[in-house]
C-alpha cells in the first residue's frame, strides 16, 4: 500500500501547517516543500513514523519562502505522493 496525505492544515497557510499522512508500516518518511518548477525548497521531515495510523507533524513555513503554490511531497519506502498547499505571506 502507498503513502496518503489526508490533509493539510490550514490550507493555505502563512506561517505554520499541520500535515497529516499515513504510511502501511512503520517506516522512513520524508517530507519536502516543492516550488512550481520542481525545485525542492526545504525539507521539512526526515524521520521514522509508525505505520497503520494518522500521523501529525507540524511544519514550520520559515520566512524567505514567498507566497504561491506549492507542493507537499511525502516519500515513504520508494513510493511518493504529491498534495498542493497554498502558501500566503
Amino acid at each position: 500500500t502507498e503513502p496518503v496525505i489526508s490533509e493539510i492544515i490550514p490550507n493555505p497557510a502563512s506561517t505554520t501547517a499541520t500535515i497529516k499522512f499515513a504510511v502501511p508500516s512503520t517506516q522512513l518518511v520524508t517530507i519536502e516543500l516543492i516550488d512550481q518548477l520542481g525545485n525542492m525548497v526545504s525539507t521539512l521531515s526526515n524521520s521514522v513514523f509508525e505505520g497503520n495510523i494518522i500521523n501529525n507533524i507540524d511544519v514550520t513555513l520559515n520566512s524567505s519562502i514567498a507566497s504561491g503554490l506549492y507542493s507537499i511531497r511525502l516519500t515513504a519506502s520508494g513510493n511518493s505522493i504529491v498534495k498542493t498547499i497554498a502558501i500566503v505571506k
